[in-house]
């Protein structure tokens, strides 16, 4: 956002900075005038009211001249524009590293959220960020198994079926989601666990992607003693909002506030996460 506020009020300091100055210089040439007129015995007082009159207006005139062509006038238009130009060259720098920070993020398989208008208020972009992350809060037990169920094309299917190392589930070619109304298909497979699991259609695909282990036996998805807490991280421009949209989400759901200059050096160099 331009600082269009602070670039006027300084254009108005430097305008009356010149006023200031210009009118020191004419108050000076105008006792020297006067002095001048009066050192002349012939000029009668009337007269040397009258030439100080003319003398005023001639200094009008040049002034007026002088202001119209003097290139170091302050130009509020070309001031504004600068401020512009200096904002664009901030964006596009913003926009590189966001740009390379992302590729970094969701190269460490970290869920990024990009495509959400921030040019709104800060609690309708918490309720809209709380609505794309809630499955990765919401299912956040099973983070660890999710890592471990990958769905299938289905021209991969029977590569694995041929496998000696993966089998069905105990489920056959069935869907563990809908057994009372058997669907069978190989269009939604899930390989979990080095076992096929084939699901009636995509929204139960995406069911059993998010909770692995629910649909299964024997399976515990984190150990006991861990306590997983998400961690958020918000980006954007200076004074967009940023700590206040944090501020929110921690109070919401309890994430964790992370100064984003303590860890963003740390993800642009490490590895691994």
């Amino acid at each position: 956002m331009i600082r269009s506020d602070a670039i006027k009020a300084e254009y108005n300091r430097l305008m009356e900075v010149r006023a200031s100055e210009r009118k020191r210089v004419r108050d000076e040439e105008r006792l020297k005038r006067q002095a001048e007129l009066k050192a002349d015995e012939e000029k009668q007082p009337e007269d040397v009211a009258a030439e100080m009159a003319k003398w005023e207006d001639d200094q009008d005139a040049a002034e007026e001249a002088a202001e119209e062509g003097d290139p170091e006038k302050p130009d509020l238009e070309a001031m504004l524009e600068k401020e512009r130009e200096a904002l664009r060259e901030a964006r596009t720098t913003d926009d590189t590293f966001f740009e390379e920070f992302t590729t970094v993020l969701k190269d460490k398989q970290v869920f990024v959220v990009e495509d959400i208008r921030a040019d709104t208020s800060a609690e309708f972009l918490l309720i809209k960020l709380l609505d794309r992350i809630k499955d990765n809060l919401q299912y956040r037990k099973d983070m660890l198994e999710r890592q471990l169920a990958q769905p299938l094309k289905p021209e991969e299917v029977k590569f694995y079926e041929k496998s000696y190392t993966y089998k069905h589930s105990k489920y056959g070619s069935n869907s563990c989601l809908s057994l009372s109304q058997p669907s069978k298909n190989k269009r939604n497979t899930v390989l979990y666990r080095e076992r096929l699991y084939f699901l009636s259609n995509k929204e139960e695909q995406q069911l059993f992607l998010k909770e692995p282990s629910k649909y299964t036996q024997n399976v515990e998805t984190i150990p006991l003693d861990l306590t997983i807490k998400p961690k958020v991280m918000v980006l954007g421009l200076p004074k967009s909002g940023k700590s206040t949209v944090c501020k929110m989400l921690a109070d919401k759901i309890g994430v964790v506030h992370l100064k984003m200059s303590k860890i963003i050096q740390s993800f642009m160099n490490q590895d691994s996460i």
